[in-house]
């Protein structure tokens, strides 16, 4: 479920990985695993994510 809103906020605001890994200070393949589920976001990464786009982390997880 996350992963499917993370791309949605990324693809409202037209951003790409780049875009994303920059914000995050990360590689865009990592931030990349990250949308996709293949790696497990660390908090401090979510964190800054919800902050950018102005969303809680409940809405990240689907909880609201």
């Amino acid at each position: 479920m996350y992963s499917e809103r993370l791309k949605e906020l990324r693809e409202e605001k037209n951003l790409n990985f780049q875009n994303i890994s920059n914000l995050l200070n990360i590689e865009k393949d990592t931030y990349g695993q990250y949308e996709r589920q293949n790696v497990i976001m660390p908090i401090k990464h979510l964190n800054t994510i919800c902050n950018h786009f102005d969303v809680s982390i409940d809405y990240i997880f689907g909880f609201t």
